[in-house]
């Protein structure tokens, strides 16, 4: 990344988060969401020289890190320019309903990854941080959204899931630049498609 950073002439900001956060203000733990989105910006921006300009302000990331990112991008639509999940999309209800053993025991266990950041399911669905929710506003209300890329392995667990939600923005006319390779849920991947993604980003 610092090797692309000076290549495109980007400042990079890379906040860490507890790994099982899910970018929530959670339930029972930190408000995430509000450090990244609000505490982290206004840090950076006091501290450093950095446009501060939507039209220079990109968001990405992996795995979880990439439905953080479209999770800003979708609830904060002004704040960027583009924004890049990279094996992280899904409808995330879907993800914790699905047929993987641990989405299936992060959604029903005491002190689970669903528990521990939004309570429930139940709470979890229709929220904020239910990937469906921000697609169904973003159509309804017609919102200019930053420029979306996806990027993902064809052999990545979430592969199946990621199709259901590009099937999901499709029907409701949110347009995602799609990308797809042979690799994993894997650095292989993210290395190729974060590359990728900055030289698409630089031609719009």
């Amino acid at each position: 990344i610092e090797r692309y950073a000076q290549e495109h002439n980007i400042a990079v900001v890379m906040p860490e988060v507890a790994g099982y956060c899910f970018y929530a203000d959670m339930k029972y733990g930190y408000p995430y969401f509000q450090y990244v989105t609000e505490e982290v910006p206004q840090v950076a921006e006091a501290l450093f020289h950095v446009n501060k300009e939507a039209d220079k302000r990109y968001v990405a990331g992996f795995s979880m890190g990439g439905y953080g990112a479209f999770k800003w991008a979708f609830n904060c639509p002004g704040f960027f320019k583009a924004a890049a999940n990279l094996s992280g999309f899904s409808l995330i209800t879907e993800l914790f309903g699905g047929k993987e053993e641990f989405a299936r025991k992060e959604a029903t266990e005491k002190n689970g990854l669903v528990e521990l950041n939004w309570g429930s399911m139940e709470e979890l669905s229709g929220s904020d941080s239910d990937s469906k929710v921000w697609i169904d506003r973003a159509a309804e209300e017609k919102q200019e959204l930053p420029l979306l890329f996806a990027g993902i392995g064809t052999e990545d667990f979430s592969y199946d899931y990621g199709q259901s939600f590009l099937k999901y923005c499709q029907e409701k006319g949110v347009n995602v630049h799609y990308e797809e390779m042979s690799g994993g849920h894997d650095w292989k991947v993210w290395d190729t498609m974060i590359e990728r993604f900055m030289c698409w980003v630089k031609e719009k």
